[in-house]
């Protein structure tokens, strides 16, 4: 996987996969937004996630993929009183349980998953 930012006046978050080592590279698909790359992990050959960092809003999203990074979907995460979070870096023991370690106003927290979908 890599991620590349376009350089026009209209910057767009492109990431690309392979399934062959490297031979081949294919766009995948992303939700329409722009933002840079910051961290990417995959708890195995399917599924995985993906930290932007936000140019226009501020804060981060976290992408997960189903389909080992050929599509890509904006997970929602319910942040206590709407505080804006930087996700620093998301890693996965299974595929259901995770962590993020995020930074809200220089203060760090983690957040947890025993789901892969709902966060605390």
């Amino acid at each position: 996987m890599a991620g590349v930012r376009s350089d026009d006046d209209n910057p767009r978050t492109r990431v690309f996969s392979t399934v062959d080592g490297g031979k081949n590279w294919r766009p995948a698909t992303l939700p329409s937004m722009a933002g840079d790359p910051h961290d990417l992990f995959f708890a195995d050959s399917e599924q995985g996630w993906l930290v932007l960092w936000l140019r226009n809003r501020g804060g981060s999203v976290l992408l997960q993929s189903e389909d080992g990074g050929r599509s890509w979907k904006e997970t929602p995460i319910a942040v206590p009183g709407g505080e804006r979070l930087f996700f620093d870096a998301v890693r996965f023991l299974s595929r259901d349980v995770g962590y993020i370690l995020a930074d809200a106003g220089g203060i760090a927290s983690a957040l947890a998953t025993r789901d892969a979908r709902g966060w605390t």
